[in-house]
């Protein structure tokens, strides 16, 4: 875990626990928009490769 991350949730963890949990989901749903993307880029390339042709 890199310094940053591991402050930003140190800092957090000084929230109450009902903020600390939307702290969570709003971390956990930008994981998953992020994986979202990669694999619809991912599966998107060979389209991408047609297009230059």
């Amino acid at each position: 875990m890199t310094a940053l991350l591991e402050k930003a949730f140190e800092k957090a963890s000084t929230l109450p626990p009902e903020l600390q949990d939307e702290f969570g989901a709003l971390f956990m749903e930008e994981l998953q928009s992020e994986e979202r993307w990669r694999d619809l880029f991912a599966k998107s390339q060979n389209l991408l490769e047609k297009d230059q042709i």
